[in-house]
């Protein structure tokens, strides 16, 4: 189940992530998990916005917890128009840092070269919830605006960021 959602439709490219409950606590800490997983997500971004600037029409993101590693699985969609099927990149980042193919964390939280963990079953499942939103829409923009509801991304209410900027 997810604990928020951060919309950031203005930048280019625009990024919806998805907070999970799963682990936070160990990660973020007890209180305002929330803009702490905002910063962590706009931390790895502005690390490596070279690769997702001019290349990706839209980022969707993951950001979860393995025991106290904050984690972030990058979705990056590539295509020509919104309602196509897209290539889609991914990007995976521990604490800041991101992975390759060689690294990963093993289920103790310790650096391991088994293959890695893509994403979670919720991930997939809003992952592709969004992508079935997004090709209904009119257009990219309209979809940024609205954010769709689905199990399992449906969340509180009041746990839902948009913010308002234009670059990371």
């Amino acid at each position: 189940m997810f604990a928020g959602i951060i919309n950031i439709p203005r930048t280019k490219p625009p990024v919806r992530a998805y907070l999970h409950s799963s682990g936070m606590q160990g990660a973020y800490g007890t209180s305002n998990i929330l803009g702490f997983a905002t910063e962590y997500l706009r931390c790895c971004i502005n690390k490596d916005v070279r690769i997702y600037r001019d290349y990706h029409m839209m980022l969707y993101a993951m950001i979860w917890a393995n025991r106290e590693h904050r984690m972030l699985d990058l979705f990056a969609l590539r295509t020509a128009g919104h309602t196509e099927n897209p290539d889609v990149n991914v990007y995976h980042y521990c604490n800041g840092v991101l992975l390759d193919e060689s690294i990963n964390l093993s289920e103790d939280g310790k650096m391991t070269s088994d293959p890695p963990i893509l994403t979670c079953g919720d991930s997939l499942i809003t992952l592709g919830g969004e992508e079935r939103a997004r090709r209904k829409r009119v257009s990219l923009e309209e979809h940024l605006i609205k954010i769709p509801t689905f199990q399992p991304n449906e969340v509180d209410g009041h746990n839902v960021l948009t913010l308002d900027i234009n670059e990371f």
